[in-house]
């Protein structure tokens, strides 16, 4: 509202002063007669004061749009003096190539006496700056009515445009953490706002755990580099700017000597101008949000750097408030997993445990009322049978300790060096009466005496207990259990327990390690199983830093594998 008074008084006293009858003006002013020159007087100093003293930069141009008038104001605002401006073109002076177009556009209408205009324009200063201004034109007319040039009044308003997408970015970046559900999205959206203040197509967002000391980069676009993943600190320009907790602005010099100096390394192709700016929440640092440009130094300045800074608060709390929703969501879920976990637990222990009690209870049953009308052979199966269920529910019970154990995060892990080639030696000693009783064989390939991994010894004796007995209970009579290793790249062993028996269907390998599956078979001479011993050998494997997957045929067997450290 102000610039648009200041240009209607400077336009009515340009129109007082045109007027050629003052001469013959009297003016009454408290009863006194003023004659028309002292009227004069007053005119022309006051249009001098507002000349030099408004804000606002007036400029005064011929029909050639050179400049005649050129006051304080416009040379604050386009840094050039009046003595610089007078008699040069506008396009030498302030129009940028991309305007030329449409301020011939308004010109030639002015020209015309198509009346004045307003208009919003980008413009040059004298230090190459461009810069927003807000034009009001209007044709300057002689007493025959000709056109004898045009009268600007211009107002810069780029900081006042710069405040306006500051207040729309912070806006909608508070927006973005209740209508959007995803943290990636959340990601693209900030780059996307930032992208509307200054040039992003080179940006990332690098994410700092005070705890673990790991960067990780959850969003990362680059035209030359590719995403890194999550690292320990180091001495990349990200970390300089963390460990300072300094914004930064590096441009290619900078960086080489920063380099030099040894204070940081070179990470990912060298780059012009580089822009890092802390995002810190509560005052400690949680990340670094970076825009790079690899080929014009000019990209980022000062300017660039306030305006990143501005948002960089406002981006920090929407990403810890998007992570906490996230975590709190997971937990969740989890809480959910864990409780129908759980609810399946006790309907694993209800129904795996009630029925060979029950079998239990017959035979037992039988023995009492009816030992001395039995005959020696069905007492002994009898007794055969009772030592095989006794046998089964102890494994069933060992097994389900040590998975609620796992879920609880009681059962003890102390990883460490461990020979596991005594450890297996000792599982196939275990169960060689087993498998002879079947005539089944444990073919073990692992030679060396001295084999070792990096895994918790005890929950490794389960892990190959259960696999070598699950083995050998789908195992046909005469069949074979192998036992082998191999080596696999960054100092692994994957580990194998093969069999060549039944096989799974594949319906069934989609849910053999589901505590909802439930799934649990007979073996090849009926043998029951604990329901469970699978999902101990997952959470087992996956404890030691592995993952355990399962190749089968249907009626040609299955091997079972798993990697672990050195």
């Amino acid at each position: 509202m102000e610039a648009i008074h200041a240009v209607e008084n400077y336009y009515y006293l340009t129109a007082t002063m045109s007027q050629n009858n003052l001469d013959n003006y009297k003016f009454s002013v408290d009863n006194r007669s003023i004659d028309s020159e002292s009227i004069s007087v007053d005119i022309m100093l006051r249009q001098k004061f507002h000349f030099e003293q408004t804000p606002l930069a007036i400029i005064e141009w011929d029909t050639d749009l050179r400049v005649i008038r050129w006051n304080p104001a416009a040379e604050r605002i386009f840094g050039y003096s009046e003595a610089e401006a007078f008699e040069k073109s506008a396009f030498d002076l302030i129009i940028p190539e991309s305007a030329k177009m449409l301020v011939e556009e308004i010109w030639a209408n002015l020209i015309s006496k198509k009346g004045g205009t307003r208009s919003t324009n980008q413009n040059i200063r004298k230090d190459g700056k461009l810069i927003l201004c807000d034009w009001y034109n209007t044709p300057l007319v002689d007493e025959k009515g000709n056109v004898i040039g045009i009268s600007s009044l211009v107002d810069d308003i780029t900081e006042k445009e710069k405040s306006l997408k500051i207040q729309k970015a912070l806006y909608h970046i508070s927006e973005l953490v209740h209508s959007i559900t995803d943290i990636n999205q959340l990601y693209k959206e900030i780059h996307r706002i930032v992208s509307g203040l200054m040039k992003a197509d080179n940006f990332y967002i690098a994410l700092y755990d005070e705890i673990t000391q790991m960067i990780s980069f959850p969003y990362f676009v680059d035209e030359i580099d590719s995403p890194p993943g999550p690292c320990k600190m180091g001495r990349g320009l990200t970390e300089f700017v963390l460990l300072s907790g300094n914004d930064m602005l590096i441009d290619a010099e900078l960086d080489l000597k920063l380099r030099k100096k040894g204070v940081t390394d070179l990470v990912g192709p060298p780059t012009e101008i580089w822009l890092g700016v802390n995002l810190r929440m509560n005052n400690k640092p949680i990340g670094v949000i970076v825009v790079q440009d690899y080929r014009d130094k000019s990209t980022y300045g000062e300017e660039e750097k306030q305006l990143l800074t501005y948002v960089s608060e406002q981006i920090a709390s929407a990403i810890i408030k998007k992570m906490d929703e996230d975590e709190l969501k997971k937990y969740s879920d989890e809480l959910k997993a864990l409780n129908a976990s759980k609810d399946k637990f006790y309907s694993i222990v209800a129904h795996d445990l009630r029925s060979p009690f029950h079998g239990l209870l017959g035979l037992t049953q039988i023995l009492t009322n009816d030992f001395e009308s039995l005959t020696d052979s069905e007492t002994k199966a009898f007794i055969d049978e009772i030592h095989d269920t006794t046998t089964n529910i102890y494994k069933l019970i060992e097994n389900l300790l040590d998975w609620s154990r796992l879920q609880s995060g009681t059962f003890p892990f102390e990883p460490k060096k461990i020979n596991i080639a005594k450890l297996i030696k000792e599982a196939e000693l275990l169960f060689k009466l087993n498998a002879s009783m079947k005539r089944v064989k444990i073919s073990n390939k692992i030679s060396k005496s001295e084999l070792n991994v990096n895994a918790d010894e005890d929950m490794m004796r389960s892990l190959f207990q259960n696999l070598i007995s699950n083995a050998i209970k789908f195992t046909k009579d005469g069949g074979t259990v192998e036992i082998a290793y191999k080596n696999v790249e960054n100092n692994k062993l994957e580990f194998s327990v093969r069999d060549d028996g039944i096989g799974i269907s594949k319906e069934d390998l989609s849910r053999l390690f589901d505590i909802d599956g439930n799934f649990s078979t007979l073996g090849t001479n009926r043998e029951k199983g604990t329901g469970i011993g699978l999902l101990l050998c997952k959470e087992i494997v996956e404890k030691n830093g592995g993952k355990i997957r399962v190749e089968s045929v249907l009626g040609k067997g299955s091997i079972f594998s798993f990697i672990l450290n050195q």
